[in-house]
């Protein structure tokens, strides 16, 4: 598990029963890969879920 300054989380975990790691996102996107290259490749790469409405990140 990986942490930003801001405390931010990027998680990889190992599932055994099929092999498959499973990436998640500190924005909730999550990404199943059984090759670790591509799971780090996603987790650089892709675009963040937009906060939902009425989340903490309104500016109010």
């Amino acid at each position: 598990m990986a942490t930003t300054a801001a405390g931010r989380e990027l998680r990889i975990t190992f599932r055994q029963y099929d092999g498959e790691m499973l990436g998640t996102c500190w924005c909730g996107r999550s990404w199943t890969s059984a090759h670790p290259r591509q799971m780090w490749d996603w987790l650089d790469d892709h675009e963040h879920a937009v906060p939902a409405e009425g989340s903490a990140a309104d500016a109010d």
